[in-house]
């Protein structure tokens, strides 16, 4: 019995050497290398020398300059900050997808894992409609800005899909971080406190004056809890709803 179950433990053993000698380091080590800041570094010499004098490289270096200052300060291990200037960046640029992935690093670091994962999503879905040739315009900019080759969306999708597995979240049910337009968050801050203010004067405050009221009736007066009407304190039913002195 043993002379027979020990040919098969011996390829066995040499079947799991090889799987992991030869599969798990490279997958691990391709993991740890996707989720990390330093594969994301900007190929600045593209802006020193590549691109135009002219509007465009302003608007670009603005987004530049908030990338690297994210950059420092995630290397610096200052996340807080760093999502401070991607931010930043984020609204100089929003195609830039890897901005959304750094953001998902910064937000992870910082144990804000379901908010990680909206900005893993995001830069997902970014990349997908780059892959489909959608961003015509700055696709090539992306290319020339990026300094490693970038990657196939299905296999961002694996990793980040995996990663985010290890926190229990379905990358299926997120919903990824929508950027909403300058002029739209500042309409809605006004609608609020447009809405806020009639709130206020149509109900708040004439609730404060009636309670007052009640509390404090004319000498001689008393108000009604449910119709608001003053009585003489003669009279102990309300003269316009019946209702009993309280």
């Amino acid at each position: 019995m043993k002379n027979k179950i020990l040919p098969r433990s011996k390829y066995l053993f040499f079947f799991l050497i090889i799987t992991f000698t030869f599969v798990s380091p490279k997958a691990i080590a391709n993991e740890k290398y996707f989720f990390s800041y330093k594969r994301l570094l900007l190929n600045q010499d593209f802006t020193d020398r590549m691109l135009p004098k002219s509007r465009i490289k302003g608007e670009i270096n603005k987004f530049v300059d908030s990338y690297n200052e994210g950059i420092y300060a995630i290397s610096n291990g200052d996340f807080r900050e760093a999502g401070g200037d991607l931010l930043k960046a984020r609204e100089a640029w929003p195609e830039y997808f890897y901005t959304d992935f750094l953001l998902g690093l910064v937000y992870e670091e910082q144990g804000k894992h379901k908010l990680a994962a909206r900005y893993y999503k995001s830069y997902l879905n970014k990349l997908k409609r780059y892959s489909e040739g959608e961003y015509r315009i700055s696709g090539a900019l992306i290319v020339n800005l990026s300094r490693d080759d970038i990657e196939e969306y299905g296999e961002a999708y694996y990793l980040v899909r995996e990663h985010l597995e290890g926190y229990n979240i379905n990358l299926n049910r997120v919903v990824p971080m929508v950027r909403i337009p300058g002029f739209v968050s500042t309409g809605m801050l006004l609608l609020f406190i447009i809405g806020a203010y009639v709130l206020v004067n149509r109900w708040v405050l004439p609730q404060i004056k009636i309670w007052k009221r009640i509390k404090s009736p004319p000498e001689g007066f008393w108000v009604c809890r449910h119709c608001y009407t003053d009585n003489t304190e003669l009279n102990t039913e309300c003269t316009k709803c019946g209702r009993r002195k309280e």
